[in-house]
């Protein structure tokens, strides 16, 4: 699995995480093929949020949301069960265009590559949903639980919704912790011609590449739209 990664890939910031979670991915991934596990879903609006729970249900919660293109598969299972372990009750969700939540208007690679012209140029991006929307989706999850306030827990893009989940819900945030992620403020770094020269490379992965892909955990058909978001 290293070698496919290696061979996919080239990109190095936040925004592509795959090449740091995808390590996380082999024990999670290879701990759930064996295993027969249920999905429930909240709603927000038309858009179903695939969600699972683990650990004791009166323990605290955490919401835990993972980053770009990625299910919640890809969150390393011995990260999960240390949680668990430490008392706390783990959500863990698929954001929309991945894993089993429901799949959005979906554009195609020369789409993509046009709006990223249109970011390094500075102009305005167009996208089916932004990630304030994605933030209300993690917040519907909590609602069908009916858990008043979770801690949030989120990596690369899943970092920024949880930003905006803490910002734009206070009341049901306990506490933030935002991994590998940005505010983008302006004097923070903005993704570079790699980051993004890497993005492309990934939303242009064949299907048998794409196939191998989403087996980790991983949804290169989500890229248009998640990086737009973004």
């Amino acid at each position: 699995m290293i070698h496919i990664k290696r061979r996919l890939y080239t990109c190095k910031a936040a925004l592509c995480l795959v090449l740091l979670l995808g390590v996380f991915a082999q024990t999670w991934a290879a701990a759930e093929q064996n295993t027969d596990y249920r999905m429930s879903t909240a709603s927000n609006g038309d858009v179903d949020i695939a969600y699972r729970v683990v650990g004791d249900p009166k323990a605290e919660p955490i919401l835990i949301i993972m980053g770009l293109s990625a299910s919640h598969r890809v969150w390393n299972s011995q990260l999960i069960a240390g949680l668990v372990e430490g008392g706390y009750r783990v959500v863990l969700l698929d954001n929309r265009d991945v894993g089993e939540s429901s799949k959005m208007e979906k554009k195609g690679r020369l789409w993509l590559g046009w709006q990223l012209l249109k970011y390094r140029i500075g102009l305005r991006v167009k996208s089916p949903y932004a990630l304030s929307d994605m933030a209300v989706d993690a917040v519907a999850v909590l609602d069908a639980l009916g858990i008043e306030r979770a801690h949030v827990i989120g990596a690369s893009m899943g970092g920024m919704i949880g930003q905006i989940v803490a910002y734009d819900f206070p009341q049901r945030t306990q506490s933030l912790v935002s991994i590998m992620s940005t505010t983008w403020a302006p004097h923070l770094p903005q993704p570079g011609k790699a980051q993004q020269d890497g993005i492309s490379e990934m939303n242009e992965s064949s299907e048998e590449q794409a196939a191998d892909l989403q087996k980790l955990g991983f949804y290169p058909s989500a890229l248009p739209n998640q990086v737009a978001a973004i």
